[in-house]
């Protein structure tokens, strides 16, 4: 289903993923990695409304401002599943300019 306004999108657009690949998606953005869209979560762990979209061995998770990239031609999707897919932009990423913030998941070790 098309999320085409910002009231539309979740609160909170989450991607998880291991720490160790925290350096080459800050420099060149989130990509689909072989999938045909980039997954997002409609949260964080533990919130009751999250049912998929996340790993569970994720190890931090990348806050996306979803308005910001919807209303810059970022289109965004609600899988039957409830996870948050995206094409990206042109060149298949949502870039670093549309990172909000990065929490720690798990404890480093």
């Amino acid at each position: 289903t098309p999320l085409q306004t910002p009231e539309a999108l979740p609160p909170t657009l989450a991607h998880g993923t291991r720490r160790r690949c925290w350096a080459p998606i800050r420099a060149g953005g989130l990509a689909p990695m072989g999938r045909t869209h980039i997954h997002l979560a409609a949260g964080l762990p533990g919130d009751p409304r999250v049912r998929s979209g996340m790993r569970p061995d994720s190890e931090i998770a990348i806050i996306i401002d979803g308005p910001r990239a919807l209303a810059e031609g970022i289109p965004f999707f609600r899988s039957a599943n409830g996870v948050i897919l995206t094409p990206g932009d042109a060149e298949g990423r949502i870039p670093p300019k549309y990172f909000l913030r990065v929490l720690q998941l798990r404890p480093h070790r």
